[in-house]
């Protein structure tokens, strides 16, 4: 299911998130299956749609944990996002990515880079790789997160809120189960995670 706007949408820890008409692509896929590990299936998710738009656009995207995806370079900003949640009956995964200049929804978009996109584009590149998609939430181990640089902030002292309280210290990557390093410990980032002054 897709649509190019929306009014009512949320992120995670109910953030609001919506986005103007024919700004965005916006889209939900669902899985007969629940996601196994929703720490990680996000951080696994965001690697493969940035491989994705790689593919597609040429451009370096890198993931800002736990699920956001950023453009990097002259127009650097947030692009697109991920949610994923666990239903009765399976999993479900909402994908919002800029494809105009909207500041309702995100910092940064195809059109800043100069790239006129059509939705349909998107959900076709999405569409045939949507096994790709299914792995990443029943195996996201698979996808190699503790081999993935293209983190924002990577070897940068940084600060989050995590299951344990609020954390600081150098992030020195993700594990195999979606927990990210910082420092020394291994914690499972909720929310805003910044880059601090040293």
């Amino acid at each position: 299911m897709w649509a190019d706007y929306q009014t009512n949408g949320y992120g995670r820890q109910g953030h609001k998130w919506v986005c103007s008409e024919q700004k965005g692509t916006l889209f939900s896929v669902f899985f007969h299956k629940q996601a196994g590990n929703l720490n990680a299936a996000p951080i696994a998710i965001a690697i493969e749609l940035s491989s994705i738009l790689h593919s597609l656009f040429g451009f370096e995207f890198y993931i800002k944990l736990p699920n956001d995806i950023y453009l990097t370079g002259e127009n650097t900003g947030k692009i697109g996002g991920i949610i994923i949640e666990n239903i009765e009956k399976g999993c479900i995964i909402g994908i919002g990515i800029n494809t105009k200049k909207n500041k309702a929804f995100g910092s940064a978009s195809f059109e800043d880079i100069g790239i006129d996109i059509n939705n349909y584009d998107i959900i076709d590149a999405v569409s045939r790789k949507i096994f790709v998609f299914r792995n990443a939430v029943e195996r996201p181990r698979a996808v190699g997160l503790q081999n993935f640089k293209k983190i924002m902030f990577l070897e940068e002292t940084v600060s989050a809120d995590t299951e344990e309280g609020r954390r600081r210290g150098k992030l020195r990557g993700i594990t195999g189960t979606g927990s990210v390093i910082i420092g020394d410990g291994q914690y499972r980032v909720i929310n805003n995670l910044r880059k601090c002054d040293e």
